[in-house]
């Protein structure tokens, strides 16, 4: 059974083809912000497991474009 509550960001390219998940999980993953140089995506997610409610409490993350992989809290 899908969790309802778990939100992945995806990316699509300018033609509107090729959708592609950047995450994946049971997190919220949020408020997603492209680096200045368009090669990493910013966002806000409550993968820790131990965030309060409230979305200014949330850690950030980052991924690469390229190969999706996630860093850990910025």
């Amino acid at each position: 059974m899908k969790d309802q509550n778990a939100q992945n960001l995806w990316i699509i390219d300018v033609i509107g083809e090729r959708p592609r998940e950047m995450t994946q999980g049971v997190w919220r993953d949020s408020a997603p912000l492209w680096s200045p140089d368009g090669k990493r995506i910013a966002f806000l997610s409550n993968r820790s497991g131990s965030t309060p409610p409230g979305i200014a409490a949330q850690p950030v993350y980052s991924c690469e474009c390229e190969s999706s992989s996630l860093m850990d809290t910025v």
